[in-house]
């Protein structure tokens, strides 16, 4: 493991345990108001200082994380789900089937991803479930499910013209069992890849929509939701926006990096 590979690692290991520690213990509650501590500055007390509201931004950005990691990897697991039973179908289907295939897939490709993402969560924002995070989750599967489809298509074809495919076929082996006890496997590296690649848009679009507004909603907290909430402050109280511009930063440099060889 090289040494850029080994900061990612590093990084991640942080934000996992911070989000893991945040679901039993926080420095104060993410939650709570307190007039008397308004914009108080970094201390031994309150090691990122508080908001407008008095609430500990430490207490807020860890349980922020947890929340974003927990949709990206979500997102991630989805896409990849849906990517490769869609990419493996692709590639063993007629040429013009998985041809139209990847045609579709080029076009939800040429949409900008914030954009359709925005236009996808703001279409369930009347449902029951437009104040939670599903519609966010799944219109971020929607957008990044192709990723996975192109990767995963393109690698099979390659694979199953090779001999030891065409050995299995003689054998008696039918198309699922060579999807996926033969191809699948040899398409762990480049899933790896393409899910770190992903899981740093995703934490990248939930940021993004939640400082628009369109992501998590509150009482919850988001790193960029606490961006948004920080802009007016950044005179009187920059720890506000600094810390959580800082932790976003870091952990998309922890997944960069992680996928560096």
């Amino acid at each position: 493991m090289n040494i850029p590979r080994k900061i990612g690692a590093v990084l991640c290991a942080v934000f996992v345990l911070a989000a893991l520690v945040s679901i039993v213990w926080t420095p104060h509650s993410p939650f709570v108001m307190d007039a008397a501590v308004r914009f108080a500055s970094p201390s031994p007390g309150h090691p990122f200082g508080t908001d407008n509201f008095g609430r500990d931004v430490l207490s807020r950005a860890m349980v922020a994380v947890r929340y974003s990691l927990l949709f990206s990897a979500a997102t991630v697991a989805l896409s990849a789900f849906m990517g490769v039973a869609i990419g493996l179908a692709a590639a063993f289907v007629r040429h013009v089937a998985g041809l139209a295939v990847m045609r579709l897939v080029d076009a939800v490709n040429s949409i900008p991803v914030i954009l359709l993402t925005l236009v996808l969560v703001n279409a369930a924002d009347g449902s029951a479930l437009g104040k939670t995070g599903v519609p966010l989750v799944l219109a971020m599967t929607v957008v990044f499910t192709p990723a996975f489809i192109r990767i995963t298509r393109n690698e099979a074809v390659k694979i199953k013209s090779m001999g030891y495919i065409d050995h299995a076929r003689v054998l008696g082996a039918g198309k699922i069992r060579i999807m996926y006890a033969h191809i699948l496997p040899n398409l762990v590296p480049s899933l790896g890849s393409t899910g770190i690649i992903v899981a740093v848009q995703s934490v990248m679009v939930e940021s993004a929509l939640s400082y628009l507004g369109f992501g998590i909603q509150p009482p919850l907290p988001s790193l960029g939701k606490m961006l948004f909430d920080a802009q007016g402050f950044l005179f009187r109280a920059p720890w506000m926006a600094i810390f959580p511009a800082a932790m976003v930063a870091l952990l998309l440099c922890g997944l960069n990096y992680l996928k560096k060889h």
